[in-house]
């Protein structure tokens, strides 16, 4: 229609990456020809839709709350300078591995099992008990599987030297300092 734009985003997600296929007219050998192609969406490390490579998904252990690092996420944080410098940091990487995801820990629910560890929030998860956590996933497999008597989380300093460690007891469900 004459004089009438529309977003881009409806474009890429008007038809379902994996199921549909397009028509497209290409030139190949100096004619024209029609070729079907399967569409298939692109794998960001980062997601960038809601609901076409994004989806809600997060784990609480002791009340501490963990996400995938996504777009969406990082939207509803608009006002915090930690979750956009976290997106600006791995916006633009291409999936290393299928179902590998940034595991966030997005904030720190209130409960004398975390005391202590409530200003912690939008720093990266890098291992849960001493192995390195590729998705929130593996993460809930490991909580659900651990035997040990503490819960042990490690998380980088956004900055300068150094990591951050939570420490939860899972007997007596306080904190370890």
């Amino acid at each position: 229609r004459d004089n009438e734009r529309i977003f881009f985003s409806y474009l890429v997600t008007r038809r379902l990456a994996g199921k549909e296929s397009v028509s497209v007219r290409v030139w190949r050998k100096g004619r024209e020809e029609d070729v079907d192609v399967s569409l298939k969406p692109d794998r960001w490390l980062v997601p960038r839709l809601d609901g076409y490579d994004s989806a809600p998904e997060y784990v609480i252990v002791g009340g501490l709350v963990f996400v995938p690092l996504s777009m969406p996420w990082a939207e509803l944080k608009s006002n915090d300078k930690n979750a956009r410098a976290l997106v600006h940091q791995h916006w633009g990487q291409a999936l290393p591995e299928p179902g590998r995801q940034v595991v966030i820990l997005s904030k720190v629910l209130a409960h004398p099992c975390n005391m202590g560890f409530h200003g912690l929030g939008n720093i990266v998860l890098q291992t849960f008990n001493g192995t390195p956590v590729h998705n929130v996933a593996q993460l809930a497999r490991a909580v659900a599987r651990c035997r040990a008597a503490t819960l042990v989380f490690e998380f980088p300093r956004p900055a300068g030297d150094g990591r951050e460690i939570v420490a939860l007891d899972r007997i007596d469900r306080k904190s370890v300092v």
